[in-house]
């Protein structure tokens, strides 16, 4: 009973589970849009709720996130699913805080798709069982065709529908396709609405209204109800285009059941040449045509030929099929015909992937009626963006193409209703009265554009006749009241504003006419969706807070953000957020800490809201402190450091416990403190230490760390201070602060009783009591602290005997560098002496140790002269120490005297002294100027006297003098001198203009050069020349107005220079002009202040035009160079000639970067005067441009010649050559000029090129005119270039790249040879060529609007393949901008720019003349580029034409790069190696007409064509090479004879100087070797030596020998007990205790002693060949400063210990001869270590070392390949040879130098002679002396001869 009662009550469980999901289904629509694209609608809830919220979660095990947003509608869209796997959908009511649950549904997109393609196959299945009995139960079609010519809505069985309810009708129908309602719909081209009928079963007739009649009429039935009895016989024209799928998707099998399909449909239609056309296009990848619309006349025709149609195969591009029946089949010559309706059958059985709703589009908009049929896969909603409206008349869909054949019968009733009523339209409107077929044509073409969430755009094409207003009509399609907008006829576009946001509109156009409205143009819009916020970006996350930020949106009302934790559970709620549309950054708080939040964002409008955008973001755990450490660990505290995780945390707390878990304590802190000292800890213990943040919401993990504190310290310094009587005082230091007490034990070392004291902790002295005296006593020392923990005992031992200090000290000075000390010896006890030795003043000291034995001692080396304390210290064996002091003073050493100076001169001066009394090491010479650096100089031990060179003339030097002995120096004796005087006198400046000076001076007489400065004192530039002696004047140009400078004038004799001598002096400014430029500013001024162009000026300086006049011109210049505002290499260069006897450049191109330097060098041009009529006419064209002068390229050129008229005939071949050179002429005629002779040399005079005035005063009339022509040339033309003896205005190329014959060299990867047929240069360009040219330089205001380019060029062998630009322009990035590719795989030539709205452009040329440029031999290609075409020309032959969009304006900031490849992209990689003949750019399109390719050999013609280079000519015209130089010709006239110059008084002649004084004293040479004593008689021996002196103080004394065994002594008394003992040594290990826990890694131990040597590695691998070495090697180097240094040490230390083996004896002024040796001593006891004697006084340089030995000779290289065999002739030279290896021979010591004679004293100077004849009459070249010269050389004209402006 229990059983059955459990599986009914499961039973029922089972049926309620199950009606509740049938609920659930209910209430929820599910529709797939796409492969991962889902929509869901459900049914509106009423009542009080605040939204939805959607929920999608993936099941279980799939790693997919799961989706959760949130709406205010009824419906949502969810992007991003996978349609295979399942999930389960949600949908949750929100109210308030609170989710109830409303629907659930778990889903998988293919099962839906399949479901929902079951329903529709069936339904249409059943519709197909429905019309076949149409004639009895079912509904019919109605194809009649009603109209209306009144604004009245249609009517339906004469009752009136509103537009509102025909809208509701239109709904109803697309809801319930079982009755099928009238519904009204416009296409896009403005036909006639069609009206879709659906009644009951009616007769065999249809009822069809006729509104102008108002009455029924009766339309024949003309269709069967089968299709397969269909017969369309109609008398209209149309033409049918089917369209059909033939990818692989289809299969073979299936496209049978297609053409199966096809026939059924074509078998209806009457075809005929006059009727029905069809034809028939298959694509795929390709579109292919299978027939046209007139290929066949007959319906079997056309049937046969759809038999025969063959499979294509491939992708499925429906928008590429589209366009290939636009273009292609519905044109005229395809058949279609212009009065003939147009239709297109698409089938096809899948998606597109290309985009066809722009394809689409244009069908429609050309009124081609596009049915649409889907099989299969096909996508619903892709057919309908490209069916025609109503949809459901031209959208079909089948499961499967086996269905296809119930479909033919009622798509050929459709199409066949379709082409009926389109022809009744067409006649109802041409049988209208009026003009014309249309009376009140419908507006047309009808495009929605600029979509946006409140409004959109919509525009129309106007009907053929104008309508007075237009009314559009709008309103939504879920239904509102309807708005309208009146617009005047004129306007062919509204905006529609104040829509609602995601929202279908119905919208209509009414054409109104006078009296009456035609119908309307009809669409459908849907306006976007608010947009979702931008760059929604979570920060500053902490464990429970975020900030949440956003970029705002304009016109947001509001912000909404919803965030809720994300839990398995589902059970948070989630919380909501709003801020005003001024916040955009806002911080959420309260969260939970370590918790994953989603995040959802709303931009709010009102009462609308954007599409959401959602983040999801976790929340930080509770963060712990970081970087636990420990430092000071002491014996009773530990310091703890941190780092806090968090500004958050509010405390810490440290928790701390020992090892074994005792005494556990803690402490805490608050969050923002980082260290904390643990104190009371007891010594030597493990502790371990926890520490752990406190937050506001809880607490974090703990970090632990281990400390163990140290060994308690001892105390330290334990030491004696007093010992007195019995009583002795010791101290020491404190052993730490928590010390308790002190232990103190002594006993004596001889036996007797241990004494104890305690001290307290806080004492650091004691006094023992009741010692004995002479008795040695021990000492311990040892301290207590709180944990009774006892320190280690420190000791010390003290000898209570006397302590007195030595007496009677005596000091005696021996010598300047020693002291002899001698005392007393005190009491027993005493170990050693101690003595001590130091300046009074505190300077050199010094400190030895003597042993107790010895009394006395010498102390050296000391300083001479010099006051010394000395004290004696007696060290005694308890450490005590008690001392005596004294003075004494050293001897003094012996100084030069009688000190003078003599043969003084410029630079040098003779010292001269006595020498000291005793002999001394050398001397040393100190000189310092009164403002100068002291300088020292040594001499050797004999030298007197010395010459000082180097001296700086007219100085004061102070001299001094002193001996240097080896310990010290003398006193020293000084003496003055002056230096002779070398300078100028009398500086002054002098013709002192805007741009130049001149300076003069009295020079010096015996100067040898001058050299000279000038200096800027505005920017500081210098400049600086050396001038010949006996010049007494320079001037400088090229400098700036009104500026001050500082010329400076040093007068040098041989090596030396004298002081400076300056002046200040300024230039003129420039003058204050009023300009000739008028007030009224000429429009062509504006455009010519930043023009770049070259100007050359030509003016007359001759006789004929005075000097008045020629300051005139000057004005005229000075004002015409300063209209422009940009001077240099970026704006205008000027060039200015004179032509007076012969042609003179006054400045030079380039000269000048600054306007105002420029100007000042106009107006300082002088006036020559010249007589013009000497003048020949050899003037050429080179001889205006002087070598300093750079033109530029690219840049106008033009040339302006100011002249009376005197010098035109002189000038007319120069300037007729730079004609031909490109200058632009001009010429201004002044007075008498000859027309005549201006129109010969101005090939094309007109107002603008040649101008006339009177006189001179009449230039400025014509300034304003002047200048305007010149800026109207540069602005508005193209400059001049030579382009193989043509003048065109444009640029040569060849010369932009430094393609020519003088550059070509300088360019990488480019070799030129010489055409063999037209002797022109032809340039190798290579694949490491990198031609590569700033646009600014070749193009700086960008390519003209039409210009010519124009390549000579030759394709080689190894010319790649790939494409590549011969010629391009990029930007600064390396993106193509324009340029001409060559393609050779596919033979074409391809031009490319950019529009004037940046997109990119090209055309390209495949004709078969193009595939010759590939063969590899030599073209002439044009490409002339207009503003809408480009032109083809290939060896000067018309090739093609194709048009283009005009080309917008080009970046001057790139580069221009010739032969790269396509692929590549920058300048460095990527060059095509070609051959490169000429390549110019030329201002016009007409050039390639011009050009009739006279430098091909096979198209030249040599009577029109110039003759050749080399070519034999009797034309005089033209020109030939120049010849080889000729013979010298016949000597010129001489010269008329100067006048004779007047006598000078004859100087007398002067005596013979003396000869000179002594010449200097050379340096002294190195020290030669030490020479042999002399040998005595042998002496009587010697009486026994007193003991020696102690030894010097070493480190360490050598041990004494081993003395005999003592006698065997008695046995001592018992000893007294010991003091305590130190501790033992460690024990015996114990056992094995138990684990501890893990320590604190431990310190880094110290760097251990460095091992062993290893045994020698296996040989390494062979090394790559090592440079080439220097002329020795490194190893020589050093083997030669290795020898040099032991060599100078070596002979130093012989020297220095012979002077202290002369210096030790008693002082003599003369050299003892050594006696015979004595006996030798005894040895003397060690002595104590010495201490560290003095550094020792530097000594005199040594020898020179000997050479180096030479390095071993390498070990022979690997033997190398065999290298090619040589040519039949001698090779070039070889590198030079590595030196080989030195000799073995050894360098002899250098001898002693010997000393430099004296230099001669200089003679006496002559008397002046006198005064000679006077010379012939000299003559002065004028224009010699006239000369401008930048790089200041001297200008020796006198006063007066120029004639400056004033």
């Amino acid at each position: 009973m229990t059983v059955q009662k459990s599986c009914v009550l499961a039973f029922i469980i089972i049926v309620l589970h199950l009606i509740s999901q049938a609920e659930t289904q209910g209430r929820l629509k599910l529709t797939v849009l796409s492969e991962d694209r889902l929509q869901m609608k459900w049914k509106e809830v009423d009542g009080n709720k605040q939204g939805y919220k959607v929920r999608v979660k993936p099941s279980e095990g799939i790693s997919e996130r799961e989706i959760i947003l949130k709406t205010n509608i009824a419906k949502a869209t969810v992007v991003g699913l996978s349609p295979t796997q399942e999930y389960t959908l949600q949908i949750l009511l929100l109210n308030g805080t609170r989710e109830h649950h409303y629907a659930k549904r778990k889903f998988i997109l293919n099962v839906l798709k399949e479901q929902h393609l079951e329903k529709v196959s069936k339904r249409k299945q059943d519709k197909q069982r429905v019309a076949g009995t149409g004639g009895e139960n079912g509904t019919r079609l109605d194809f009649s065709d009603p109209t209306s010519n009144s604004t009245e809505p249609q009517q339906i069985e004469t009752k009136r529908v509103k537009g509102s309810e025909r809208r509701k009708s239109a709904d109803k129908m697309s809801a319930n396709k079982k009755k099928q309602k009238s519904s009204v719909t416009a296409n896009e081209s403005g036909r006639t609405p069609q009206l879709i009928n659906t009644t009951q079963a009616l007769p065999k007739n249809k009822r069809k209204m006729v509104p102008e009649k108002g009455k029924e009429e009766r339309v024949p039935e003309e269709l069967p109800a089968t299709g397969s009895r269909l017969k369309c016989q109609l008398s209209t024209t149309a033409d049918i285009i089917i369209l059909i799928d033939g990818s692989w998707s289809i299969g073979r099998l299936n496209f049978r059941l297609v053409r199966q399909f096809l026939i059924n449909l074509i078998t209806p239609f009457h075809v005929a040449m006059n009727g029905i056309q069809i034809g028939l296009t298959q694509y795929s990848g390709e579109p292919r045509t299978e027939w046209d619309l007139n290929t066949y006349s007959t319906t079997n025709e056309v049937l046969e030929a759809v038999q025969k149609i063959r499979y294509k195969g491939g992708n499925t591009y429906t928008a590429l099929a589209l366009n290939h029946v636009f273009k292609h089949n519905l044109k005229p010559s395809a058949g279609a015909r212009p009065d003939a309706a147009k239709f297109l059958i698409l089938l096809t059985d899948g998606k597109s992937q290309d985009d066809v709703n722009t394809s689409a589009q244009s069908l429609k908009n050309a009124g081609v009626e596009i049915f649409a049929v889907g099989v299969k896969n096909a996508d619903e909603a892709e057919l309908k963006q490209i069916a025609s409206d109503p949809l459901e008349l031209h959208v079909h869909n089948v499961q499967e193409f086996s269905l296809l054949d119930s479909l033919s019968g009622r798509l050929a009733k459709i199409l066949c209703g379709q082409i009926k009523t389109k022809a009744t339209k067409a006649r109802s409107e041409h049988d209208r009265p009026g003009s014309g077929i249309f009376l009140y044509p419908t507006p047309t073409n009808l495009v929605i554009s600029d979509i946006r969430a409140r409004s959109f755009n919509i525009s129309w094409t106007h009907g053929p006749k104008k309508a007075k207003k237009y009314r559009v009509v709008y309103y939504p399609t879920k239904g509102e009241k309807p708005e309208e907008v009146i617009v005047d006829g004129t306007v062919s576009s509204v905006v529609l504003e104040n829509l609602h946001s995601l929202t279908e509109y119905q919208m209509a156009v009414f054409p109104i006419y006078e009296g009456f409205a035609g119908e309307g143009l009809r669409g459908i819009g849907i306006t976007s969706s608010f947009p979702s916020l931008n760059n929604l970006t979570i920060y500053d996350v902490t464990h429970n807070s975020m900030r949440i930020k956003w970029q705002p949106q304009d016109g947001a009302t509001q912000y909404m953000v919803l965030y809720e934790q994300v839990s398995s559970d589902g059970t948070d709620e989630g919380k909501e957020v709003r801020v005003d549309a001024q916040y955009a950054d806002i911080e959420i708080e309260g969260l939970s800490a370590n918790a994953e939040y989603v995040i959802t964002a709303y931009a709010l409008y009102g009462e609308e809201t954007s599409e959401p955008v959602t983040a999801q973001q976790a929340t930080l755990s509770r963060k712990a402190p970081e970087n636990l450490h420990l430092t000071e660990v002491h014996h009773s505290s530990v310091k703890v450091n941190w780092e806090t995780a968090s500004k958050k945390v509010r405390s810490h707390r440290i928790i701390y416990v020992t090892a074994n878990g005792n005494d556990p304590k803690q402490v805490e802190v608050a969050g923002h403190i980082t260290n904390i000292l643990l104190t009371n800890l007891t010594s030597l213990t493990k502790y371990v230490i926890a520490l752990l943040s406190i937050y506001d919401t809880g607490i974090s993990v703990p970090v632990t760390i281990t400390a163990e504190t140290s060994k308690v310290p001892p105390p330290s310094d334990l030491k004696v201070t007093e010992f007195s009587g019995t009583n002795l005082t010791i101290t020491w230091k404190h052993a730490a602060s928590d010390v308790i007490l002190y232990k103190i034990k002594w006993i004596p070392l001889s036996g007797g009783k241990l004494k104890e004291l305690d001290v307290k902790g806080n004492m650091d002295t004691a006094m023992l009591q009741g010692l004995d005296k002479n008795i040695e006593y021990q000492v311990s020392l040892s301290a207590l602290y709180n944990d009774t923990a006892k320190s280690n005992a420190i000791v010390l031992r003290y000898n209570t005997f006397s302590r007195d200090p030595p007496s009677n000290l005596l000091i005696e000075a021996k010598t300047p560098t020693s002291l002899q000390i001698s005392w007393d010896h005190p009491s027993a006890n005493v170990q050693h002496y101690k003595i001590s030795y130091v300046t009074i003043k505190g300077g050199h000291a010094g400190e030895t140790i003597i042993p107790v034995k010895r009394n006395s001692v010498i102390l050296q080396p000391l300083t001479s002269d010099t006051v010394y304390e000395v004290t004696v210290t007696a060290i005694y064996t308890s450490g005590d120490e008690a001392s005596i002091s004294g003075e004494g003073k050293t001897l003094p050493f012996a100084p030069p005297t009688n000190l003078s100076i003599s043969e003084v001169w410029y630079n040098h001066f003779r010292v001269t002294w006595d020498k000291a009394e005793t002999q001394p090491l050398g001397y040393a010479v100190i000189y310092q100027a009164v403002s100068g650096q002291a300088m020292e100089v040594m001499t050797g031990e004999d030298a007197d006297s010395m010459v000082i060179k180097n001296l700086q003339n007219g100085l004061e030097y102070n001299v001094k003098v002193l001996a240097v002995y080896p310990n010290g120096n003398s006193t020293t004796i000084e003496g003055n001198a002056t230096t002779l005087y070398l300078n100028v006198t009398d500086l002054t400046t002098y013709q002192v203009q805007l741009t130049t000076m001149c300076a003069k001076w009295q020079g010096h007489p015996g100067a040898s050069a001058f050299r000279i400065t000038f200096e800027s004192m505005k920017d500081g530039k210098t400049q600086e020349s050396v001038l010949h002696a006996g010049t007494d004047k320079y001037c400088f140009r090229l400098l700036y107005p009104n500026t001050q400078y500082k010329f400076t004038v040093y007068t040098r004799l041989q090596d030396m220079e004298g002081p400076a001598v300056s002046v200040l002096q300024s230039t003129l400014p420039l003058p204050t002009r009023s300009a000739f430029v008028s007030s009224a500013v000429p429009a062509a001024f504006k455009a010519c202040h930043d023009i770049a162009a070259d100007l050359k000026f030509i003016i007359d300086g001759s006789r004929f035009v005075g000097g008045m006049n020629f300051k005139t011109l000057i004005a005229f210049l000075y004002d015409s160079v300063n209209v422009f505002n940009k001077i240099g290499p970026g704006g205008i260069q000027v060039s200015v000639n004179q032509f007076g006897g012969h042609m003179r450049n006054e400045i030079h191109f380039g000269s000048f970067q600054s306007k105002e330097k420029l100007l000042g060098a106009i107006y300082d041009i002088p006036y020559r005067g010249a007589d013009s009529n000497t003048a020949k006419d050899s003037i050429t064209s080179t001889n205006l441009f002087s070598k300093e002068e750079t033109m530029r390229r690219g840049v106008h050129k033009i040339l302006i010649v100011i002249s009376r008229g005197t010098m035109l005939g002189k000038i007319q071949q120069t300037v007729q050559q730079l004609a031909r050179k490109g200058f632009f002429i001009f010429v201004l005629g002044v007075d008498d000029a000859d027309e005549e002779r201006i129109e010969d040399i101005v090939d094309t005079p007109s107002s603008r090129t040649v101008l006339h005035v009177n006189d001179f005063n009449d230039l400025s009339t014509i300034g304003n005119q002047f200048i305007s022509s010149i800026c109207q040339t540069v602005s508005t033309t193209c400059p001049l270039t030579n382009i193989r003896g043509t003048v065109v205005p444009g640029i040569n190329m060849m010369e932009a790249f430094g393609l020519v014959d003088k550059e070509h060299s300088e360019v990488e990867g480019v070799s030129m040879d010489f055409d063999i047929f037209t002797s022109s240069p032809s340039f190798d360009i290579f694949e490491n060529a990198q031609l590569t040219q700033t646009t600014r330089n070749i193009h700086p205001t960008g390519l003209p609007p039409e210009y010519t380019i124009t390549l000579f060029f030759r394709l080689l062998p190894n010319t790649p393949k790939e494409p590549f630009a011969i010629w391009q322009i990029v930007d600064e990035d390396y993106q193509p901008l324009v340029g001409v590719v060559l393609n050779y795989n596919q033979q074409t030539v391809n031009y490319f720019n950019l529009d004037v709205k940046s997109q990119f452009q090209g055309v390209s040329f495949n004709q078969a003349e193009v595939k010759k440029i590939f063969f590899g031999s030599f073209h002439k290609v044009h490409l002339a580029v207009s503003r809408t075409n480009v032109k083809l020309y290939i060896d000067c032959k018309k090739i093609g034409e194709k048009f283009i969009n005009v080309a917008g304006k080009i970046s001057t900031e790139g580069f221009e790069m010739l032969g790269k490849l396509v692929k590549t992209r920058g300048a460095s990689n990527g060059s095509v190696p070609f051959q490169l003949q000429a390549f110019a750019i030329v201002c016009n399109t007409s050039w390639a007409d011009m050009d009739n390719c006279c430098d091909l050999p096979a198209l030249r013609d040599e009577l029109t064509c110039p003759p050749r280079v080399h070519a034999c000519t009797c034309s005089s015209a033209v020109k030939g090479r120049p010849g080889s130089l000729g013979p010298p010709g016949l000597p010129g006239l001489r010269g008329a004879q100067g006048e004779r110059g007047e006598s000078g008084p004859q100087g007398q002649e002067g005596p013979v100087g003396k000869a000179g004084p002594r010449g200097l004293e050379g340096q002294p040479g190195p020290p030669g070797a030490r020479g042999p004593s002399i040998r005595g008689p042998a002496g009587p021996p010697g009486e026994k030596g007193e003991k020696g002196d102690p030894g010097q103080q070493s480190n360490q004394g050598l041990p004494g020998p081993q003395g005999p065994p003592g006698a065997e002594g008695i046995q001592g008394p018992k000893g007294t007990r010991g003091l305590e003992g130190a501790i033992g040594p460690p024990g015996l290990p114990g056992p094995r205790g138990p684990g501890g826990i893990t320590g604190p890694s431990g310190y880094p131990g110290e760097r251990g002693p460095p091992g062993k040597v290893g045994p020698s590695g296996l040989p390494g691998a062979k090394g790559e060949k090592g440079e080439k070495g220097e002329l020795q090697s490194l190893a020589t180097v050093y083997q030669l400063v290795s020898q040099a240094c032991e060599d100078l040490v070596q002979n130093h230390m012989i020297k220095f210990d012979s002077i202290l083996n002369e210096f030790t004896r008693n002082p003599a002024p003369v050299r003892i001869i050594q006696g015979p040796a004595g006996e030798v001593g005894r040895p003397g006891e060690p002595g104590p270590p010495g201490s560290r004697g003095p550094p020792g006084i530097p000594g005199m340089p040594g020898d020179i070392g000997k050479a180096g030995y030479p390095g071993e000779i390498g070990k022979p290289g690997n033997k190398g390949e065999k290298g090619s065999p040589g040519v039949n002739a001698p090779g070039s030279e070889g590198p030079r040879g590595t030196p080989g290896p030195r000799g073995e021979g050894k360098r002899g010591k250098q001898g002693p130098q010997g000393l430099p004679g004296p230099p001669g004293r200089p003679g006496l100077p002559g008397f002046p002679g006198s005064i000679g004849p006077p010379g012939p009459m000299g003559h002065c070249d004028v224009s010699a002396c006239s000369t401008p010269n930048p790089s200041s050389e001297s200008d020796s004209e006198s006063e007066g001869e120029l004639q400056y402006l004033p």
